[in-house]
Formats: C-alpha cells, sequence, structure tokens
C-alpha cells in the first residue's frame, strides 16, 4: 500500500503540537535558524513565519523529502 503523503509546513506542524499541549524535544533536519549557515542572523530579529519560510527553501535546495518532530505533552 501507499502512505497518503501531504506536504505541512513548519508553521502548521509547530501550530497542531501547540494545540494538542505539547512541547518540541527536537527535530530532523532543524527548525532553528539558527542552526543553518547564513540564516543565523534571523533569530530573535525576523517573525518566527519568516525564518520558517527561508529554513523550508534551504530545505528545498537539499531536495529533503520530509523532516520529523519529536514532542512530549507539556507538564
Amino acid at each position: 500500500m501507499h502512505p497518503h503523503e501531504k506536504p505541512v509546513s513548519i508553521g502548521d506542524t509547530l501550530g497542531w503540537y501547540r494545540r494538542a499541549g505539547f512541547e518540541i524535544m527536537g527535530s530532523d533536519p532543524s527548525l532553528s535558524a539558527r542552526d543553518y549557515p547564513g540564516l543565523g542572523w534571523m533569530s530573535g530579529r525576523v517573525p518566527s513565519k519568516i525564518q520558517n519560510l527561508a529554513i523550508e527553501l534551504r530545505w528545498l535546495s537539499w531536495n529533503a523529502d520530509y523532516y520529523v518532530v519529536a514532542g512530549r505533552r507539556a507538564s
């Protein structure tokens, strides 16, 4: 069987986690602009939506097919 795949933005994923009461533990590749050469300057200076878009564009340049986000229920 073929899985149902759908592109999902970083913002949508983080919104789902937040609404479900989860905190982000980590991701692969990273969701932090600080972890990417040339994007670190954005941290704290640019709205998160713009940072997320820049990260997603970086992923496209790598032909990244997916990302994984791990979280846990906030205490």
